[in-house]
């Protein structure tokens, strides 16, 4: 599909709807749908379907609202939900800092029946977001996934709020290390191609903090009745 093409143009991409869309976030799909009123309208130029992804072309400069969220890059995307999973800001209205600013240390610690403890989850799944830091700045995948479960000794809040406060520093480092990735490095292998892509192991992430932030809701419930 091909709109024509024009000098004064700027390249945007977005996944595309279909029957998974639901699965989306609510940012994506206000996307999808800004994006097909303006191909109704002719402001998209050229236009093509790469999968899961579209790229598309628009003529001119946005100055609505869409126009800035279309503007956004796809790192820029990917950035903002690491954040937003970690500080607020997403459409679950849910984050891990949030949920975890009035868990005594105690509690983070206490198990119920034979589910992981808060505190285990929390380290396991903000775990990978070191081994993502560490793949982005050296190149290197150190991790293992046992080692996700190797929860440091906690014996007192300094030790609690110690072990937060790291989570928070390595969160806004990776955000800031996916920003200034260019979008066309999202698509080349995580260091093996066995791991798949840049963008499917940062989305990865994001994905497995809210499985376990899910938990974490529920655990908490639990330990405070």
């Amino acid at each position: 599909m091909d709109f024509g093409s024009l000098k004064d143009m700027k390249v945007y991409a977005f996944l595309i709807a279909g029957p998974d869309a639901n699965k989306y976030p609510f940012e994506t799909l206000d996307l999808i749908t800004n994006f097909e009123k303006l191909r109704n309208n002719k402001t998209v130029c050229r236009y093509r379907e790469l999968g899961r992804v579209s790229l598309f072309t628009i003529c001119g400069r946005q100055r609505s609202s869409a126009g800035k969220m279309l503007s956004m890059s796809i790192s820029k995307q990917l950035a903002k939900h690491v954040r937003d999973v970690h500080f607020g800001g997403n459409w679950t209205t849910t984050d891990l800092k949030t949920t975890l600013s009035d868990v005594k240390w105690e509690d983070a610690l206490t198990q119920v029946y034979s589910l992981n403890s808060i505190a285990a989850l929390t380290f396991h799944m903000t775990y990978y977001v070191e081994v993502l830091i560490i793949v982005l700045e050296e190149n290197k995948l150190t991790g293992k996934d046992e080692i996700s479960w190797m929860l440091p000794v906690i014996e007192s809040k300094k030790d609690w709020d110690e072990l937060l406060e790291g989570i928070w520093q390595k969160a806004e480092k990776a955000a800031s290390l996916i920003e200034a990735l260019p979008d066309e490095q999202l698509t080349r292998d995580f260091i093996d191609p066995k791991y798949g892509t840049n963008f499917r192991n940062i989305a990865g992430i994001v994905e497995h903090m809210y499985y376990h932030l899910g938990q974490i809701v529920l655990i908490k419930k639990l330990v405070v009745q």
